[in-house]
């Protein structure tokens, strides 16, 4: 409960496994992007966020964070694992983008080669 609307910044505490930030105001999926680079990040609470609300959240925080044990309160077991992989592996999406080219900047690319990269439709 401190009206929380990001959690950029988190990136720089390698060593966080357990994450309650329930009840704030966070509201866009990509914010599960910011946790990534949070290697031992095995346990998440965002339940009470309109983020949490959305019918694709709990998927994409799977896919996303594929080390989360418990998830808003809940287990993540390999069945909701490798259904969030068949929901998200191989789509083209900015998320798949930003990791592929490494930034945001989209104006400035004339050509991209995607070729390898195992897309599916």
């Amino acid at each position: 409960d401190s009206d929380l609307r990001s959690i950029s910044g988190l990136a720089s505490l390698p060593s966080l496994m357990e994450l309650y930030i329930g009840n704030n105001r966070i509201t866009a999926l990509d914010q599960v992007q910011q946790l990534r680079d949070l290697p031992k990040l095995i346990i998440l609470d965002m339940l009470g966020n309109p983020i949490s609300r959305q019918g694709e959240y709990r998927l994409y925080t799977v896919y996303y964070l594929p080390r989360l044990k418990v998830l808003d309160g809940l287990g993540v077991d390999s069945v909701e694992h490798a259904e969030a992989r068949s929901q998200y592996a191989g789509r083209l999406s900015i998320e798949f983008l930003n990791e592929k080219i490494g930034h945001e900047f989209y104006e400035h690319i004339h050509e991209l080669d995607l070729n390898g990269c195992k897309l599916r439709s």
